[in-house]
């Protein structure tokens, strides 16, 4: 027998807690949205143990087509056109009027009962939607938009997120959302009509009881009656929340108004609207307003709601098998990586930074810079990349233009130099990047470095197959891999001194802030809630917060690498 040693490295890295976590408060959501919308249409349809609400309004119209077909020899009785007339004149057929006084089904007790059980299913499907599938839904988006962003990531790429099945699967929520509060509205909406139809049903029964002393007017609102009858007594609009086929449509084109036919600028927009408050007769109320006709399109919560469970589930289980994706096996001292990934299994990206900066040569005037450490045969490099902002949003990644440098540390006077391991990097400003770094492979003091991104020299690369943001870094990474010599130097500023800071743990966090005549960075360390040492440098002078620091200032250099 040989041993068979497996290595994980990405289990040591928080990602893979951080989609963990995600992962259960995205399965938490959609169980408490199912068992909520499957909640709401047992109250209305009902279930195997108890009567709907909705079907005490069939049940009532049945009981009252049975007298009049056993009784009064009605072969096709109409019930929605006696109660109409009713309605209208105030003298209903015979039968009508024997029902009304004489039925159990028109009781008190059980006019009352159906009253209750309306309210109380319709009151329900309104407020649960409002205040507990709208807030879930709402809860899951923000999950998933991150999961998105992450798909853009190439530090996540190991957990196979695709960026357009993420992005349909937010459409779908966007869609829940407006469909759920559809429904709260159309609930609130059936609530008031029903209150008037049994407020109609109530005083006819009053009028028909010829031992009743006095009659009280009639407080129900006739077309309110009328459209329940029409629409609600046998056949509710909110069965269209649970039957049905899946909503396919996009809440944004249900506007009236429909698309604008000629795009405009966001100055256009702002000269538009001081117009109008400087005129008020262009912001009054046009005569004829259209409204579109929606009674088409499908409004099925419950199937939507199960479609998105259904997807959810699909990008956490494809994402759950990243660890085993990163996963070397070794046998005999040889160790066979898993080739799940894209990335060239040489170069291994540890942080990206990114920062979009004004360029009045770009089209839109914006330029990103990403800033990528990777590791590509042993060797730690530094990569920074440009390209338009207006590409990279348009998901067009054709001419990426990358630098990539080394670092290296050259001591007091400018003799020698030693290899140094970079913990992070930040963008400062439009000009300087900043880089904290380390003596390599030691747990020694921190050091601060600035690099101005703006003049490094840039090579373009072009190749058709990349088109994505983890696509750029993957270009990175195999230039990084086949990289040869002809490197040149480039000084760092010599007015910054590199201060050190304790070291504590390899948790580190770098910022920066621009004023005007005055910039300074900070890098703290910090065990727990203790921050031992943070360092400030300036243009216009240098500051620093006291700390346990003992080394003296070196110069930086850093090397550029041609592609």
């Amino acid at each position: 027998m040989q041993p068979l040693v497996v290595d994980i490295p990405l289990l040591a890295t928080p990602k893979v807690r951080d989609f963990a976590r995600l992962s259960s408060a995205a399965r938490e959501l959609t169980w408490y949205i199912m068992r909520v919308v499957n909640e709401v249409r047992e109250s209305w349809f009902g279930s195997e143990s108890f009567t709907g609400a909705r079907d005490i309004g069939i049940k009532w119209v049945q009981a009252l087509e049975r007298r009049l077909r056993e009784q009064y020899g009605h072969q096709n009785p109409n019930v929605i056109l006696d109660l109409t007339t009713l309605l209208v004149t105030g003298s209903g057929s015979e039968g009508l009027s024997d029902f009304i006084t004489s039925s159990e089904q028109n009781s008190e007790r059980t006019l009352q009962k159906w009253d209750s059980s309306v309210t109380e299913s319709l009151s329900k499907m309104r407020d649960y939607a409002t205040t507990r599938i709208i807030p879930a839904l709402q809860r899951l988006h923000i999950i998933l938009d991150e999961i998105l962003g992450w798909s853009y990531m190439p530090q996540f790429i190991l957990f196979g997120l695709s960026a357009d099945y993420v992005d349909s699967c937010l459409k779908m929520i966007e869609r829940g959302i407006f469909v759920s509060s559809w429904l709260a509205a159309e609930a609130r909406k059936e609530l008031g009509a029903f209150k008037q139809f049994l407020s109609f049903i109530r005083h006819e029964t009053i009028v028909a009881n010829p031992s009743a002393e006095s009659h009280t007017n009639p407080d129900h609102d006739i077309l309110e009656v009328n459209g329940y009858l029409i629409s609600g007594l046998m056949t509710s609009k909110i069965d269209e929340w649970f039957t049905g086929s899946l909503p396919q449509f996009n809440p944004g084109d249900l506007s009236c108004f429909g698309p604008p036919q000629s795009s405009m600028t966001l100055d256009e927009v702002i000269q538009l609207t001081r117009a109008a408050l400087q005129d008020p007769s262009q912001t009054s109320w046009q005569p004829k307003v259209l409204l579109n006709d929606l009674s088409h399109l499908d409004k099925n919560l419950d199937a939507l709601v199960q479609e998105i469970a259904s997807r959810c589930q699909g990008v956490f289980a494809k994402g759950s098998q990243a660890a085993a994706r990163s996963a070397a096996v070794s046998m005999d001292g040889g160790a066979t990586p898993a080739q799940a990934s894209s990335v060239p299994t040489e170069a291994v990206c540890h942080f990206v930074r990114q920062r979009v900066v004004s360029n009045q040569n770009e089209p839109d005037h914006l330029l990103q810079y990403l800033a990528v450490h990777v590791s590509s045969e042993g060797q730690a490099l530094l990569c920074v990349s440009r390209m338009p902002y207006g590409q990279y949003v348009a998901g067009v990644h054709d001419d990426v233009e990358v630098s990539l440098l080394e670092c290296s540390v050259r001591g007091i006077g400018g003799e020698g130099s030693t290899e140094v391991d970079v913990l992070d990097a930040e963008f400062f400003d439009e000009e300087t990047l900043i880089v904290v770094y380390q003596g390599k492979e030691t747990q020694g003091a921190i050091f601060v470095a600035t690099v101005n991104y703006s003049t490094l020299g840039y090579d373009k690369l072009q190749s058709e197959r990349y088109v994505s943001g983890p696509a750029r870094t993957d270009m990175i990474g195999k230039r990084a891999g086949e990289k040869e010599g002809g490197a040149s130097s480039v000084q760092s500023d010599p007015d910054h001194k590199m201060a050190p800071v304790v070291w504590v743990q390899k948790r580190i966090g770098v910022a920066g802030g621009e004023r005007e005549g005055r910039t300074a960075s900070c890098v703290c360390v910090g065990r727990g809630w203790d921050e031992d040492g943070g360092a400030g440098y300036g243009r216009g002078g240098a500051g620093r917060r006291r700390g346990r620091g003992d080394g003296g200032g070196r110069d930086m250099t850093i090397t550029e690498v041609g592609v």
